[in-house]
C-alpha cells in the first residue's frame, strides 16, 4: 500500500498539478534547528515526497500547499497581514501562536492552515484553519 504522501502526490499528478520534487533531509533538519521544533514523521515524509506545489499552483479544491522554504511560524507569516482577512492581531488572539506553522492556504489566503509543532514532536498535532477571526 502506498504511503499517504505518495497517494497525495499521485492525486496531484492525476489532476495535473505542478508538484515540487521532494526536499532533502538536510533542509528539514535546518528548519527544525532554526525553530527548535521537530516535524512529525508523516509531515517529514510528505516534504520528502513532494515539497508542496509550484508557486501559484493549487489543487481542484483551490488549496495551495507550500514548499518547505515558505513554511514559517504564524507570527512571522501572518502578523503583518492586515488585509482581508485581517491577521494582524493573531498573536494576541491565538494562544501560543509561535508554535503554529503555516503550510497551506485556500483561495489565495482566504484562509490558511497551520500545524502545531513542538521541540519533541511527541505532543498531539493540531492543525488549525485560520481565517482572521477570533481564535
Amino acid at each position: 500500500m502506498n504511503s499517504l504522501s505518495a497517494r497525495l502526490r499521485d492525486y496531484w499528478s492525476s489532476i495535473h498539478c505542478k508538484i515540487r520534487p521532494g526536499t532533502s533531509r538536510e533542509r528539514i533538519e535546518s528548519l527544525q534547528s532554526k525553530y527548535g521544533v521537530r516535524l512529525p514523521a508523516d509531515f517529514r515524509q510528505y516534504l520528502l515526497t513532494a515539497d508542496g506545489l509550484m508557486e501559484r499552483e493549487s489543487d481542484n479544491e483551490m488549496l495551495s500547499f507550500w514548499p518547505l522554504d515558505s513554511i514559517k511560524s504564524v507570527p512571522e507569516c501572518l502578523s503583518d497581514f492586515g488585509g482581508i482577512p485581517d491577521y494582524s492581531k493573531i498573536e494576541s488572539r491565538l494562544k501560543e501562536a509561535s508554535s503554529y506553522f503555516v503550510f497551506a492556504d485556500y483561495l489565495i489566503w482566504s484562509h490558511v492552515y497551520a500545524i502545531r509543532l513542538s521541540p519533541s514532536g511527541a505532543e498531539p498535532r493540531h492543525i488549525l484553519w485560520l481565517d482572521g477571526s477570533e481564535y
